[in-house]
């Protein structure tokens, strides 16, 4: 145990394995952290701390860049809006679904067929009804696809058509080739961009190790203020540690 003066215990020892491991990183987490280190680093610190705290900067402005231009990806694919392309699909299924619906309604004593558009409307949805187009694009273009296989396979366009008029599977048809390019274009893209924001997350890490090291090195064992200024300014990565350790708290023996 180290000395103590007075009765007062002795400093903390100061861990820098503590702050140069890094925890496992999104890409989001990684330009919290990298950013939140740059920013904190004291004026005090010596040049070769602040020269390394401006490379990790670059650095996360450079995954920054990446970020946003993946989630650029994600809102156009295949030439189109993904966004658009899904909305106009899940609303023509949702309306065809509706007009089988308010069929369905009708009494079947005066409107024997109202009792086929019930079978329908189980046939084709299930008792989970349009809970399918919450799902990812690639799974809800399965879907859909099943679908429209379903109905040819089993020859009900005749019968739907004539329940909920020719319009609706002729609109869900001719919008399904536009879906269908634009998950093939969002899923190609997905390999090539998910290992750059890889890249960048780990050009992060490393920026911040060289900073957290290149601090960790101001510490004097005899200069307890020094280690006081490297707690303060890798202080993001303490906590980033913290949040990434579950908590114990309301745990059972």
């Amino acid at each position: 145990m180290p000395p103590t003066i007075a009765g007062m215990s002795a400093p903390e020892p100061f861990d820098s394995a503590v702050y140069t491991r890094v925890p496992v990183l999104t890409i989001g987490g990684a330009i919290a952290l990298g950013r939140a280190l740059a920013e904190a680093c004291p004026r005090s610190m010596p040049f070769s701390c602040k020269k390394a705290a401006k490379k990790l900067k670059i650095t996360v402005d450079a995954a920054q860049a990446a970020s946003a231009g993946r989630q650029r990806e994600l809102g156009a694919a295949g030439g189109e809006d993904s966004r658009v392309i899904d909305q106009l699909a899940d609303s023509l299924w949702s309306a065809l679904r509706a007009r089988l619906q308010a069929y369905a309604v009708l009494p079947f004593e005066d409107f024997p067929r109202s009792a086929r558009a019930d079978e329908l409307l189980l046939t084709l949805f299930g008792a989970d009804g349009l809970v399918f187009l919450k799902d990812p694009y690639p799974v809800q273009l399965s879907t859909m696809d099943t679908l429209l296989k379903r109905i040819d396979e089993d020859k009900l366009q005749a019968e739907i058509d004539a329940l909920a008029g020719p319009e609706f599977l002729a609109a869900i048809r001719k919008v399904m080739p536009r879906y269908g390019t634009m998950v093939k274009a969002m899923l190609r893209r997905d390999d090539a961009s998910g290992q750059n924001l890889l890249d960048h997350v780990r050009a992060i890490q490393r920026a911040i190790v060289e900073y957290a090291t290149k601090v960790c090195a101001t510490v004097e064992d005899d200069e307890p203020g020094t280690a006081d200024a490297a707690r303060e300014a890798l202080r993001p990565i303490a906590n980033a540690h913290e949040q990434a350790t579950p908590s114990r708290r309301g745990a059972t023996i």
